[in-house]
């Protein structure tokens, strides 16, 4: 007996798919979709954009800054910092690659002296309150 379609009403071959069957397989590449776009993001959380204003970009870029502070922790996978230079320029401008946060907690090392804001950041100086971790870049 042939297979009745049931929204036309016309037999339908047997190779056509049921409509259970076909909703089956588009909800099956929407989670293959799902987990494409999961283990994109996965790959790509090894790179941040962040904002920066001059005169620090140069200051990095001239090897006189050597840790580029903040008052969040970047993830652990973070190994390259994309700078998006503001206004005027308004782009990426460089990537430095970074070493994990150094913090100013009871016990940890102090940065060594050798960059702009090391000192500042090891004596807790108020103009860097909240300014608790510190990335050391390695290349630019």
């Amino acid at each position: 007996m042939p297979l009745i379609d049931s929204v036309s009403n016309r037999p339908r071959s047997s190779r056509s798919q049921s409509p259970k069957r076909h909703e089956d397989q588009l909800k099956g590449d929407r989670v293959a979709d799902r987990k494409t776009l999961r283990s994109a993001r996965i790959s790509t959380q090894a790179d941040v954009i962040l904002p920066m204003r001059e005169p620090y970009m140069q200051q990095i870029v001239n090897g006189e800054k050597n840790y580029e502070f903040r008052k969040y922790r970047l993830k652990a996978s973070v190994k390259r910092i994309w700078f998006y230079s503001t206004a005027p320029q308004s782009s990426i401008e460089y990537v430095c690659e970074i070493l994990p946060a150094k913090t100013r907690n009871a016990g940890d090392l102090a940065l060594e002296e050798d960059g702009l804001g090391n000192k500042e950041f090891n004596e807790r100086h108020k103009d860097w309150e909240g300014y608790d971790f510190a990335y050391e870049v390695t290349s630019v």
